[in-house]
Formats: structure tokens, C-alpha cells, sequence
């Protein structure tokens, strides 16, 4: 409630100027200007109404030019005191939009009609003449029965014979006449009646003529009516559908801003707000002073606007190319409408995505010993040496493979409906809503690959004893080259530097004007811009194969960024040799770095991993030990047209046991990490046609083949290792 004496103003913020948005990925920052507020001298309180209610009110900043000292602000959310159907009323049709609907019957369009008009008056004439003849046959043949039925009244014995001669004189002279009469009229009648059929086939004739000459001469008026028409109903359709969807973000609530001002009656430069306390005397020589006026800017934060990076990339394998588009996305879900108002896009909180395909990590392996149950005998138990063939989590991939492939053949037996996006909410509450229209659409992998031999390559159950698994196998592959691309990144430290536009950097964020205004209403729908359109000169295409926890090449491009502008993490349309792919993620690149992305199982390299094999014997006399040998193979198919780089990984368990020996067979020549040895055409002794390629042993037990495959060739990759341990003792598994 306004105190006494209080110069109270209250303002609508849709009646307000706003100057700019500034849209961060998380928030967007709104700055308006309020103009020619009236201040009078003492106490102003100035309402400022119809703020979204996600407003954060702790954002709320207010500045200002004029004869007044703001002395303290209050912020509240109130009910909405507008009524729908006042802000967006029923739509009605005007009349000069009506009149489309009609065409003016008298318009000639241009096209002669004197013939037309003259056996129209023909044959009102004829008609009217034989109206007339009409009437004076009806009337003589009346005339002749009126006659006839006066002298049916006449009786003997009561008329005098006079009378009666006088009377039947007179019949028979009328009657000659009148028949006279109506044989002159029946024939001016049949006259008439074939006159005017010829002159009514002429006039139709005449009026076909003219009706198909108006109608091509109208043709173009016509069109242009319908235009018009159709352009109204498009017209009224698409603000009906601005108004259903306004109506959608409707609140019930708004927040509003009080501002609480001292006005000074001097307004001479020396006011400021050190003088905001006058003395009494100042206020009474003021009291009686004019209003003026002030003008003031008002910021604030809202978290139901935004704008994410969003990318169209399309590679091209033949030159080792690319193209890409960089798009900004932006949207306003609040209840606000910023007319005519300058956008600034802002990098700072940038949020990311995952991406669809991921490359599994290969993780150390580790095993020790157990005692074993003397119970049972060593050598003749299968799961002696078995965490010395499989790690748990080649084992629980395996598994999460196999019900991903049922899942998948459930959806194709039974596919579902695609999720309904959500609504926007039409009630808001006080605290900041950052999520409440956000659609994420999940896209299933595509798990191609080729066939694994079923009589060689089937995969085999062996029996192990029940472990606890405490967590899930983690996707992904990492290496060194590729570790700053697979960390969750601090979203406060990505930076964008834009093209073609003012650029502006504070520390870790960068800004950039949207070149002219735009209106921003509320709407679920997003709205898309480009950035900058770039060209990628070098694209290095290659795969990754983990056959132990995936028989699957994965196609993986590395691109170089040789623009000057960085790449934040988000989605890209991703467009292969002409194909659309589907959505994967661009990671942050920044000028002249690299970027890889996971293209998805190219099905053109054949992966076969074989069974795992395990021959086991027991040496020594007094120091009885036990060994066994592992096998694992990998047979690669190259099926494309062109030679292929390809990445295998796989690994050996590493021993924390001193008893516990494990000694690498095959690939000869890896006995410690760093050790690399050639393979293929490179070695002078070998006969191999598959290619060329290296094979070197990496830090916790990782072999890593670096192939070059030819086309139409197939490769086997032959792991071998060897474990010792003390008889009686057997291999424990830690991961």
C-alpha cells in the first residue's frame, strides 16, 4: 500500500524499451530502459510490473539519470492483473477483408454487352406484350361467360318479352365481339410466344457468349482475389498460432519490481546521490518545486533463455576433407516478448552432450594369487586358470553386448512411438526454471560389423566363480592424444571467437553482436543462425578395433582446425560422402588443434575374434609350478576399395605377485613396456600381402597394432602370453 504523500507510478514492462539480450547458454541477461519516469520532489515509488517469475531477483540491478536518489528496491511475485483475452483477444475478420469473399455481380471486366442488353429488353418487352394479350383473352372470355350467366337469371312470367328481345339483341352483338376479340388476341398471343422463344434462345446464346468471356477476362482478378484470400487465412492461421502459443506461456504470476526514490527540487548540477540526505530546510524551499523527469536502466537474469552451439559437418573421404557450419541455436521459453532488441551471444556455462557411438576403454588388468581348494584337483579345473584368460570386464562387456542385441530385437519385433516432446509449463513459480522445455532425443547404436565365423569365432560360456561387479564397464576409448577430448570439461572454461562480427573477450569468455534486432518471443521452438561457415582442408580418417570388448571397426576422423575460430562442444548433423549419418559431437577445438570424432562401426572392416584357447602343463621335480599359455586371434577383412589405418588394442593381465610370471609369446619381441617391433611387408623375411604395420607394448599391459591394411585383405593378429604360478595357487582377477 502507497503511504500518504508518496508520488506512486506504475509501469508496465511490456510498455518498456529492451535495449539488449545477451543469451549464455544457461541464462540470458536482459537489459531495458525505462524513459521519462516523472519524478516528483520527496518520496517516489515506481512499480515496475509484468517481470517472468524465473527472474532471479538477486539480478536485478537498477541504474539511472535524474533529480532523484534511489533509496532501496523490493521484489516480489504477485498475481497476473491482465486477463488473457485482453493481451491476446479472438481474431475477427474486417470488412474489407469480408468483401474478398464476394465478387461484384454488375462488373463487365471490360467486355461488351450491347447485344446482350438489347435481346434482354427484347424479350422483357415480348413478355410484357404477351402478358398483356394474355390478359385481354382471359378478360374477353370472362366478359362472354358474365353474358352468359345474366341471362340464366332471367325467368318467365317475370321479365316483360321486350326485355327479353332487348337483351338477346345486345348478347349477340356483344358476343360477336368479344369473339372477334379473342380470336384476334389467341393469334397476337402465338405470335408472341414464338417471337419470344427466338428471342430467348438469342439472349442464352448471347449470355454463354458473354459469361465465357467474362470469365476469362476476370480470370486474373479472380486469382488475385483467391490470392488474397489464401494470404488472409495464412495471415490469421499464423497469428492464431502465435496466439495458442503466447497462451502457452501464459503465467498466472509475474514478478515486480518496486523502486523507492528521494526526488530533489534542485536539479542543478551539484545534486547527486552524496547529497541524498538534505536538511529539512532544503525540503520545504523544494516542496513546491515541478515534476521532472528521469530515466532509467534496468538488468536483470532470466533461466529460461538460451543458446547452444549446434554444427553441420560433412566429411568427405576420398580427399581427406570437410565443411563445416557453425549455428547457433537459441530460444526463449519465459513469458516475456523483447521487441526489436539486439542479441549478443555469450560463451560462458557452456553445457555439453555425449556423443552416440562411444569407443570402449581398454583398462589395466590385474591378477594375483589365491590358495586353491585342495579339495579339488588343479590341473582338471576349468576356472583355474580362467581370470588368467578373461578380465572381469571383458566378460561384463560381453554380456552388456549380448542385451543391448536382445533389446534391439525386441524394438524391431515391437517398435515404440518417438517420445512426445514436453509442453512448455503455463505456471512458472519464483525460483529460476533452467530446464523446463529441454527435448533429448536418444538415438540406439548402430552395431554393425561383420558376421563372426560360427564354427572358428563362436563365442564360448566357460564357468566362473560368482564375483560382485561394483560397477559398470565405462565407454569410451582414451589414449594419450585423446585424453583433454574425453575429460568433463569445467563448462565455465570454453571459449568461441567469432567471425564476422565484433568480438569481445573477459578472461575465459567470448562475445559477439548479432549483426541487427531481432523479436524474441516465447515460443518452443528453436531458432537457428550461422555463425561462420568453415572449411577443413585436412581430415585424417582411421579405426580403432578393441575386439575383446567389441568385434567392431570404429571409424574415427581427426580434423584439424586451421580457422581462428574455436569449436565448443555440441551436437553436429553429420553428413558422410554425401550420406547423412545421424548426430554425433564435435569436442572443444580451439585455432589450429585437432578434434577426433567417433564416426560410428564402419561395417566395410570384418572383425573375428576368436575364442579364447588355454593349454596348461605342470614342470618341476622338488618346485612343482604350473603353467598355462593363453591364445586369443584376430582376424581383420579389409572389404573396401582403399587401404585402411587401423588401431588394435588388446592387453595382458599385469601380475602384483612376485610368483605370478606372465611372459608375452607372441608378438616376439615385446618383453617390457616400450618395447615395439615391425610386422607385415616392413620385415625383410616376412611374405606378407596384407600391408605393413608395427606392434609395441604399452604402459599396464596394453598391446597396441598400428596396421596399414590393404584393400581386399585379411590380417591375423595372434596374442600368446604365458603364466607361471606355484602349484597349488591360482589366478585371481582384481579387475
Amino acid at each position: 500500500m502507497v503511504s500518504e504523500g508518496v508520488h506512486a507510478i506504475e509501469i508496465s514492462l511490456r510498455d518498456t524499451v529492451t535495449k539488449s539480450v545477451n543469451l549464455a547458454p544457461s541464462s540470458a541477461t536482459i537489459v531495458r530502459e525505462i524513459s521519462d519516469v516523472e519524478i516528483k520532489p520527496g518520496p517516489n515509488e515506481i512499480t515496475i510490473y509484468g517481470f517472468d517469475p524465473s527472474v532471479d531477483p538477486q539480478s536485478i540491478q537498477i541504474t539511472g539519470n535524474g533529480p532523484a536518489t534511489i533509496t532501496d528496491t523490493q521484489t516480489s511475485v504477485v498475481a497476473r492483473k491482465e486477463k488473457i483475452e485482453d493481451i491476446f483477444p479472438e481474431l475477427k475478420f474486417d470488412d474489407d477483408e469480408e468483401s474478398l469473399d464476394e465478387e461484384d455481380s454488375d462488373d463487365d471486366f471490360g467486355i461488351d454487352k450491347t447485344e446482350l442488353t438489347k435481346a434482354e429488353n427484347a424479350r422483357i418487352r415480348l413478355e410484357d406484350q404477351l402478358e398483356t394479350a394474355k390478359n385481354d383473352l382471359h378478360t374477353s372470355e370472362k366478359s362472354k361467360k358474365y353474358l352468359e350467366e345474366f341471362g340464366k337469371t332471367m325467368k318467365a312470367g317475370e321479365i316483360e318479352v321486350s326485355k327479353v328481345e332487348e337483351y338477346l339483341s345486345l348478347y349477340q352483338q356483344e358476343n360477336k365481339k368479344l369473339a372477334l376479340q379473342g380470336q384476334k388476341t389467341s393469334a397476337t398471343i402465338k405470335e408472341l410466344e414464338k417471337e419470344l422463344k427466338t428471342v430467348v434462345k438469342l439472349k442464352n446464346k448471347l449470355q454463354r457468349r458473354f459469361d465465357h468471356a467474362r470469365n476469362a477476362a476476370a480470370k486474373p482478378e479472380r486469382e488475385k482475389r483467391e490470392q488474397k484470400r489464401t494470404a488472409r487465412q495464412q495471415k490469421h492461421l499464423q497469428k492464431e498460432r502465435e496466439r495458442s502459443e503466447m497462451m502457452c506461456f501464459w503465467t498466472l504470476q509475474v514478478a515486480q519490481l518496486v523502486v523507492h526514490l528521494d526526488g530533489f527540487g534542485d536539479v542543478s548540477p551539484d545534486s547527486s546521490r552524496r547529497n541524498s540526505i538534505a536538511s529539512m530546510k532544503k525540503r520545504e524551499s523544494t516542496a513546491n518545486s515541478g515534476p521532472h523527469v528521469a530515466t532509467l536502466s534496468l538488468t536483470y537474469v532470466t533461466r529460461n533463455a538460451s543458446w547452444s552451439p549446434r554444427y553441420e559437418l560433412n566429411l568427405t573421404t576420398p580427399s581427406s576433407s570437410g565443411k563445416v557450419v557453425y549455428r547457433a541455436e537459441y530460444r526463449n521459453y519465459s513469458s516475456e516478448v523483447w521487441k526489436d532488441v539486439k542479441i549478443i551471444l555469450s560463451t560462458s556455462q557452456t553445457t555439453f552432450s555425449g556423443v552416440n557411438e562411444t569407443i570402449p576403454v581398454l583398462r589395466p588388468w590385474t591378477v594375483k594369487l589365491l590358495k586353491y581348494d585342495s579339495q579339488i584337483p588343479p590341473s582338471k579345473s576349468k576356472s583355474y586358470w580362467q581370470e588368467g584368460l578373461e578380465n572381469r570386464l571383458e566378460v561384463e562387456a560381453r554380456n552388456k553386448n549380448t542385451r543391448t542385441q536382445h533389446v534391439q530385437a525386441f524394438h524391431s519385433i515391437y517398435p515404440s512411438a518417438p517420445p512426445t516432446p514436453p509442453a512448455p509449463q503455463s505456471q512458472f513459480y519464483t525460483q529460476p526454471l533452467g530446464n523446463r522445455v529441454r527435448t533429448q532425443a536418444a538415438l540406439i547404436p548402430n552395431f554393425a560389423g561383420a558376421a563372426a565365423d560360427l564354427d572358428e569365432f563362436q563365442d564360448f560360456s566357460v564357468p566362473l566363480r560368482r564375483v560382485s561387479l561394483a560397477r559398470e564397464t565405462q565407454g569410451g576409448y582414451s589414449s594419450q592424444e585423446d585424453e583433454t577430448e574425453t575429460m568433463t570439461l569445467d563448462p565455465r572454461s570454453n571459449t568461441l571467437a567469432f567471425q564476422e562480427s565484433l568480438q569481445q573477450d573477459y578472461g575465459l569468455t567470448t562475445t559477439y553482436d548479432i549483426p541487427g534486432v531481432r523479436t524474441l518471443r516465447p515460443s518452443s521452438v528453436t531458432r537457428r543462425l550461422v555463425i561462420t561457415e568453415l572449411e577443413l582442408p585436412s581430415v585424417n580418417f582411421s579405426h580403432i578395433v578393441i575386439p575383446k570388448l567389441r568385434p567392431a571397426a570404429f571409424l574415427k576422423a581427426k580434423m584439424i582446425n586451421t580457422s581462428s575460430t574455436t569449436f565448443l562442444r555440441g551436437d553436429a548433423g553429420l553428413t558422410l560422402d554425401g550420406t547423412f549419418l545421424g548426430t554425433t559431437s564435435i569436442p572443444d577445438c580451439g585455432p589450429n588443434g585437432t578434434a577426433s570424432l567417433s564416426l560410428g562401426v564402419d561395417p566395410g572392416i570384418q572383425v573375428r575374434y576368436a575364442k579364447p584357447m588355454v593349454r596348461r602343463a605342470t614342470t618341476g621335480f622338488f618346485n612343482k609350478e604350473d603353467f598355462a599359455v593363453f591364445t586369443r586371434v584376430c582376424r581383420i577383412s579389409n572389404t573396401k576399395s582403399t587401404l585402411v589405418s587401423l588401431l588394435v588394442l588388446d592387453q595382458v593381465p599385469i601380475s602384483e605377485d612376485e610368483r605370478l610370471r606372465i611372459r608375452i609369446l607372441e608378438p616376439k619381441g615385446l618383453e617390457k613396456q616400450g618395447d615395439k617391433a615391425k610386422i607385415g611387408s616392413e620385415v625383410a623375411t616376412s611374405k606378407a600381402a596384407w600391408g605393413k604395420g608395427t606392434v609395441s607394448m604399452e604402459k599396464a599391459g596394453e598391446i597396441k597394432w598400428e596396421l596399414k591394411l590393404e584393400k581386399g585383405a585379411e590380417i591375423k593378429l595372434t596374442l600368446e602370453y604365458e603364466a607361471r604360478i606355484p602349484s597349488g595357487q591360482k589366478i585371481a582377477g582384481l579387475d
